[in-house]
């Protein structure tokens, strides 16, 4: 695939040959296709920007979008009219930069126009001749007690901070001394102002808030309800809490439409649930967001096998409101395949102490993920169409017709009996399926649905 014309992340592949390391960079797409692992042993290094698989003693590095502690790994290229952009948005620019410059800015500005308005005071005495009449008690210099340029320094310093020692100090002599003080004073404030504004907003940034909401390092699926469903688990350090809290989720990938065209990095919505809330909830404990997987869902074709070679990422967004400052503040995570794991769910961390009567979350426990017994391996795909298949075996076993009822010979529904682990002769409508664990013959939800699925549409992901 060619490269995207504004964005490039490096790629670096090390190859062991004969004991040696040689190493050589190039210019791929941020998603760009990674080595296949057939040995099984992909390793993602968290927070870090790369993903490593190996095969066959090479090592392959693929770099994410978004970093595990929310920074985008994403850089411009030849931007037009890049430095004018920023300094006529001079007060982000400032505001963005790290603290090591913003204190080096803040002490270099007061320095430079100590310097700036010593220098011009010092022009001003001896053009006047100050500095040749030290000794002459009789002469009127323009400012009193400047001697030379440390001297002018120090009442650079005192005019425009208003520190007023005494000893130095304007006289009526020198109209442009008294001009240049006043404009030292106004010039003193707005810097001053403007600086310390800079400091504070940098202070009050709200995604220093967001490092005290937490996600879990892995998401997982698992079944709920008879339906596959991604999890991940979202928690709040503080006590403080964060309101109007909403959660959205992005799956980013790689789509080539009906027509051949390839759409790199395309963006798919994921329907995220809180509990039963439709992406909001009461974060003063952690929460676990929900993921169905529907017809809808970009990885409604995903199954545990296809999961180990799928190459997408998925982008999770935190919003809401900061209790104690009303600020609202956003924090990120992305979770890769290889950070996904298939047949877990979390483990409980919500006790209640009777001591206190209070209830304590074991922040310990967090991350911990536990394995779910008879778990399918099979897509949610194809659960759905044996699901469909046995509620029409179900309708003939009760003498209700449907001309609508699958061929029990048709590749697709023997593919998704195959996945799912159930024997091909229950399906042919003459005798009651025996569901897979999963599915609960009483849910008939995704049935309207599913009655009317093409077998034959283009998956948009490539798993």
């Amino acid at each position: 695939m060619a490269p995207d014309a504004k964005f490039f992340i490096g790629k670096t592949t090390n190859s062991y040959a004969g004991g040696s390391l040689s190493q050589s960079t190039e210019t791929v797409p941020a998603a760009a296709p990674v080595v296949s692992n057939t040995n099984g042993n992909a390793v993602h290094r968290f927070g870090k920007r790369i993903i490593r698989e190996r095969q066959n003693g090479t090592s392959t590095f693929r770099s994410r979008l978004l970093l595990k502690h929310g920074s985008y790994n994403i850089t411009g290229k030849n931007i037009p009219q890049r430095r004018y952009r920023l300094v006529s948005d001079l007060w982000n620019t400032l505001i963005d930069l790290k603290w090591r410059f913003i204190l080096i800015l803040f002490m270099m500005s007061f320095v430079i126009s100590w310097a700036l308005f010593a220098v011009i005071f010092y022009v001003i005495a001896s053009a006047h001749g100050d500095l040749e009449h030290l000794e002459d008690e009789n002469w009127k210099p323009c400012v009193k007690n400047l001697n030379g340029f440390t001297a002018a320094f120090l009442y650079s310093v005192e005019s425009q901070h208003t520190i007023g020692y005494g000893f130095r100090y304007t006289t009526e002599e020198c109209a442009e001394a008294i001009i240049f003080m006043c404009l030292q004073a106004a010039v003193g404030v707005a810097l001053q102002a403007f600086m310390v504004g800079v400091v504070f907003a940098k202070v009050q940034l709200p995604k220093k808030r967001a490092q005290t909401l937490l996600f879990s390092k892995h998401a997982v699926i698992c079944a709920r309800d008879g339906k596959l469903c991604l999890l991940f688990r979202i928690g709040n350090m503080r006590r403080s809490l964060i309101i109007q809290s909403s959660v959205r989720a992005q799956l980013v990938h790689h789509r080539k439409t009906i027509e051949g065209e390839l759409l790199p990095f395309h963006q798919h919505e994921m329907t995220i649930q809180l509990d039963s809330m439709s992406g909001s909830a009461f974060l003063a404990w952690p929460v676990t967001a929900c993921h169905i997987i529907t017809p809808n869902s970009p990885i409604y074709d995903l199954s545990k096998k296809s999961l180990e070679r799928a190459k997408f990422e998925m982008i999770v967004i935190l919003e809401g409101v900061i209790e104690s400052t009303g600020m609202v503040t956003q924090a990120r995570t992305s979770y890769v395949p290889e950070e996904i794991l298939w047949g877990h769910r979390f483990s409980r961390l919500l006790t209640y102490r009777k001591e206190s009567g209070q209830y304590v979350v074991d922040f310990d426990r967090f991350q911990l993920v536990e394995p779910v017994p008879s778990m399918p391996v099979c897509s949610a795909r194809d659960l759905d169409i044996v699901r469909v298949a046995a509620e029409m075996g179900t309708q003939e076993h009760v003498g209700q017709n449907n001309e609508d009822k699958p061929d029990p010979q048709s590749p697709q529904l023997r593919r998704a009996v195959s996945a799912v682990g159930m024997n091909g002769h229950n399906v042919s409508g003459r005798t009651k399926v025996v569901q897979p664990r999963i599915v609960d013959e009483t849910d008939l939800e995704m049935l309207p649905r599913c009655t009317s699925i093409s077998f034959g549409t283009t998956q948009s992901v490539d798993f």
